[in-house]
């Protein structure tokens, strides 16, 4: 009988710890490539579905603040003046309750670049309104005034929220600034847990 070593462990057991640390490693690579996967599959289908959406309510907007121009404009002597205010309250409920519902904000970017928040004015709905602010997880310098300003949509994830900044087409509005829509999605970043 051949004498074994005593504390090495036998040639079957370095075999079977071998093949289980390289499972293990197998596995550990493959969550985190998977995850790595996942994560980028959500903010593409958030960016996704955010660029199909915003063009949509861009458009929706403009007829709003279109509407609304006109009823802001309308005669306003006596029962005309309830008539108009009337118009008025319904278009601005409309407009918020478009953006509330494409998860979107107004802001302005002015002529010389600068991004204005609390632009709710433009569409009537008060400086106070939450629908002029950008969202606390973009900032004002995660957007492109210059594209914004040429009229071209820009889109991007930033601190696990995807966002399209779609600039607005509305007619008669002051030269020195141009709308901005800006819809905004948040993204699991940690789809795995």
């Amino acid at each position: 009988m051949s004498k074994r070593r005593r504390g090495l462990p036998s040639h079957r057991t370095r075999v079977l710890v071998a093949i289980l640390v390289t499972a293990l490693g197998v596995l550990v690579v493959t969550a985190a490539g998977t995850a790595v996967f996942a994560r980028h599959t959500a903010a593409d289908l958030a960016l996704q579905d955010l660029r199909s959406k915003a063009p949509t309510v861009a458009n929706q907007l403009a007829d709003l603040a279109d509407q609304f121009s006109q009823a802001s404009s309308g005669s306003s002597s006596g029962s005309d003046q309830a008539a108009t205010q009337a118009s008025l309250d319904a278009v601005r409920s409309v407009i918020a309750g478009t953006l509330r519902i494409a998860g979107g904000v107004v802001i302005a970017v002015r002529t010389d670049g600068k991004i204005e928040e609390g632009v709710s004015d433009l569409f009537g709905l008060g400086s106070s309104s939450t629908f002029s602010e950008l969202p606390k997880s973009l900032a004002a310098s995660d957007l492109d005034p210059a594209q914004l300003l040429a009229g071209l949509r820009q889109s991007g994830v930033v601190s696990g929220v995807a966002f399209v900044a779609e600039p607005l087409n509305i007619q008669g509005l002051s030269a020195d600034r141009t709308p901005v829509l800006v819809v905004t999605e948040p993204v699991d970043t940690q789809p795995l847990g």
